[in-house]
This record gives C-alpha cells, structure tokens and sequence, in this order.
C-alpha cells in the first residue's frame, strides 16, 4: 500500500495581486504628481493666491453692500441728467457711491481675475529651505549605510551660498554687528520729544479745512427743522459718508475714516449729552500716530542703510522739523502721507534685500502704501508713486538677476491691483470732482464748489 502523495499546496496569487496592487499605487502617484505639478506650475505660491481671493471677496462685498438694482438704476439717469444740464444740479454723493461703486468693482474684480490666471508669469517659485531638504534627504537615506548617510546628510544640510550681490539691488550691510547699545534708549528720547511738541498743537483749535471736514464727513452737523425755525435737530454723519462725500476736495477720507473711528469710540467711553460733542485731540489722534510712527520707520531704515548716528540724526530732524510739526497734527492727510511714504520705502528696501526669507509680503505691503499714499492725495502724490515705480522698475533692469523680468512684471501687477482698488475707493468722489467745474463761469476743474 502506497502512501499518498503529499498534497501540492495551491499556488498563490498573492504576488501578482501585490505587484498589481504596487502598480496601481504607482500610477495613482504619477497622476497625482502630475496634478500637483500642472497645480504648481499655473499657481506657484499658495499665499499669493489666497490673497488674492481676499482681495477679490473685499470688491464682491463691497459691491453687493452699495449697489443695488434700484438706487443703480436711479444714479445712472441722474448721472445722464447731470452731464446734460448741470445748472439744474449737481450729482448727490450718494448716487456717486453707487455708480462709482458699480463700475470700479468690476474692474477690480476683472483685474484680480487676470492676476491670478497669470500668477506663473509674475509669483516667483518658493524654494525649499535647508531644513526641509536636509530633512527630505534623512527619510530617504535610512536604509543607507553610516557613512554614506553622514554624507549625504553633510552635502544637504550645508548652506546655500551667499547670493552674488550684483543679482540683487543692495548689498548686505557692513554696520549690522557695529550697532550702539544706547540706539534704542535714544531713540525712545526723541519719539517723546516728538510727542511732547505735537500733543500741545494736537489739542488747540481746528482750523477752516479742519472743521469742514469734521462737520461734514467725520462728527456731522446741525440743521434747521423744515416747518420750525427755532427747533434743530444734530444728524450724525454715516461711514459712506465720511469715504464719498466730496462735494468739496475738502474731504480727506485716508483721515476722516480713523478719525471717525476714534470719535465713535470717545463718545462711547465718555458719553456726553450734546450729540454734537467732540474732541480735538481724538479726531487729530490718527495723524499724530502716524507722525511719531512715520519718525520711528525712518530712523530704522536709516539705520540699516547707514548705521546708527545717521538715524539718530534722521529721527532728531523729523522730531524739530517745523513743517512735520506743523503739519503732523492738522486733522488732514499731509501727515500720513509722511507715515507712508516712509513705510513705502521701508518696504522697498526688505523686499529687494537679498537677505531677505519673504519678499513677497514686503511686495505687497510696498503696493498698499502705493495705495493709501494715492488715497492720501491723488493729483499731489501722483509724481510720488509713479517716481518711486520708475526708479525700482529702473533698478531691476540694471541688475543681473536670471529672474528679473518677472520681477519687473510682480512689480506692475502689484501697483496695478492698487491702482485698481485705488479706483474703488476714489471713483465715487472722482464723480463727483466732475461737475465742480460745471457749477463756476471759469470752469476750473478745483474751484467749481466754491
């Protein structure tokens, strides 16, 4: 009797279905990848497109606050009738923030629309950092042997050379480990001298400028009741108001906004009987901070540009300087013009610094000061931001960077989305700027309203 033969056990599909398994695997990965990498190439920096949906979700809910089907169709038969026959009229601010709202948001949301279409032609790739390539280069060597993972581990961890100096537009500068231990005590000194020359001027009397604008865009007003003439009644003014009311170039929104702000805070702390109280100190309050701030930026560029002693100097002129006195605690918007410009530059200086990690933010940051300096004043800041765009768009073509051409173009994208929101902010009073002339036999464009 023969035994039986041991049974042959089933042969198993158990390798094939790993290497099916591996292949699918593999191949999710690739598309993957190639999504990522198609994702990568139209949206480089992820910081920057998010941006730049806030700024387009900024235009979308000012636009459906403001504009309506009803008021837009009412401002745009009193815009007609207006162009037509302006002595029976002018063009009401509330009309002109609805129109001018209706057309700058769509141009805005247009431009913000081809600026992120086209961020892979102007948003510079980020490059990973040495700790993310060291750490990249530890996981993939684990299975290497001692000498070849200390290697590899020494080859990618070791710094990135220093960038040569003649891609970039300043030097690293020789004076940072030069620095004076008394700076910052010094400094503080004269930001209280500062503080203590303006608060005096910040709390005395408001001027003609001053006062029309708290009466009729920050504070408000008192008016005649219509069937009593001896009753009044005090009409507060509303936010829109204090941003477009620009029967007058008067108006200084850039100021009249944090002044308002302010104003609304101190009556809430203090609560006076008479609705139309007020402080001058408060209402000056916005341009008085960004006086001393204005004092503070320049000083620091001073002294990453030339070292200590000149942005003590720098900040001790600014402190005694006449026309900063003077001028930096009016309730208008020649001192915060000072306060960006200087924060403008300091902007553009970080974002040019080789040494700087995210020059992009400095980027965009330089762009709002564009904005707010524009907002400031239109037609007396015009030279200033078109100078400044001149001179940094002159310096990137002079420079030997691979790249610099699509510096060139972050560049224009970024002043034309502030041109654009500056549209946004400053159509509705643009509007009304129109029809100025159109009320005086000498037609003069600024002094129609008076």
């Amino acid at each position: 009797m023969s035994l039986p033969e041991p049974a042959t056990p089933a042969k198993s599909d158990a390798p094939e279905a790993d290497k099916s398994d591996a292949a699918l695997t593999n191949a999710d990965a690739a598309d993957a990848a190639g999504r990522g990498s198609f994702v990568r190439r139209w949206i480089p920096c992820y910081g920057t497109a998010g941006f730049l949906l806030i700024l387009a979700g900024i235009a979308a809910a000012l636009r459906m606050g403001i504009v309506a089907a009803k008021p837009l169709a009412r401002a745009k038969e009193r815009w007609a009738f207006v162009r037509q026959d302006s002595s029976k009229g002018s063009l009401k601010w509330e009309d002109a923030a609805v129109l001018g709202t209706h057309w700058s948001t769509l141009a805005a949301l247009g431009l913000v629309a081809a600026a992120f279409f086209t961020m892979r032609w102007w948003v510079p790739r980020r490059r990973k950092n040495n700790i993310n390539r060291a750490t990249d280069s530890a996981s993939a060597s684990a299975s290497v042997s001692a000498s070849d993972f200390t290697t590899n581990t020494t080859a990618d961890s070791a710094p990135d050379p220093v960038p040569d100096s003649s891609s970039h537009f300043a030097p690293a500068p020789a004076y940072a480990s030069n620095r004076s231990r008394w700076f910052g005590p010094a400094l503080l000194a004269l930001l209280i001298l500062a503080g203590a020359l303006r608060l005096p001027l910040a709390s005395g009397s408001l001027w003609w400028d001053e006062l029309w604008n708290i009466k009729y865009a920050t504070v408000g007003e008192w008016k005649q009741e219509p069937l009593n003439a001896d009753a009044a009644t005090f009409q507060p003014t509303s936010w829109p108001r204090a941003a477009w009311y620009y029967n007058k170039p008067t108006n200084h929104p850039v100021v009249s906004l944090p002044s308002k702000l302010g104003h609304e805070i101190w009556r809430a702390v203090t609560q006076p009987e008479d609705p139309g109280a007020f402080n001058e100190t408060v209402l000056r309050l916005p341009v008085l901070l960004a006086g001393l701030a204005a004092i503070l930026l320049t000083a620091n560029l001073a002294r990453r540009l030339a070292g200590d002693p000149a942005a003590l100097f720098t900040a001790a002129l600014m402190a005694i300087h006449p026309w900063l006195l003077r001028y930096g605690v009016d309730a208008r918007s020649y001192g915060m013009a000072v306060f960006f410009i200087a924060t403008g530059l300091t902007a553009l200086e970080r974002a040019t610094h080789p040494e700087t990690r995210r020059p992009a933010l400095w980027w965009w940051l330089f762009g709002a000061c564009q904005f707010f300096l524009m907002w400031s004043h239109v037609v007396a800041h015009l030279a200033v931001c078109a100078g400044l765009c001149a001179a940094v768009a002159w310096l990137i073509l002079r420079s030997k960077s691979p790249d610099k051409f699509q510096k060139l173009a972050r560049l224009l994208v970024i002043n034309a989305l502030a041109a654009a929101f500056l549209l946004v902010a400053f159509l509705p009073n643009l509007l009304q700027a129109l029809t100025w002339g159109e009320r005086n036999d000498d037609g003069n464009l600024l002094t129609g309203s008076y």
